[in-house]
């Protein structure tokens, strides 16, 4: 079951840097993708620090703002929920 539904997912420059890759990569990276929105709806906030995890899991039922780190292979991504949830947006770090 998931705590957290996703309505309305962004990720710009993921999907821009699976199309520059070979279809291998992108395969593995749409994989972990997958993973971490998984985590995500499940209240696994990843390698966020434990302050920020104790605020989304209060974010979730006074509908704040969900910010959530995670470290990969290819890059640190950043997962954020908006406060009214109107909009997802994974990115990389780097464009943070």
């Amino acid at each position: 079951m998931h705590f957290l539904k996703i309505y309305c997912i962004t990720a710009i420059k993921m999907i821009n840097f699976l199309k520059q890759h070979s279809i291998e990569n992108s395969e593995r990276i749409i994989q972990k993708y997958d993973s971490l929105k998984n985590k995500y709806c499940n209240k696994d906030w990843g390698d966020t620090c434990k302050e920020d995890c104790e605020y989304n899991n209060d974010a979730l039922i006074n509908e704040d703002r969900i910010f959530a780190k995670y470290k990969t292979s290819v890059a640190d991504v950043f997962i954020i929920t908006e406060w009214d949830r109107s909009v997802t947006t994974i990115l990389f770090a780097s464009e943070y």
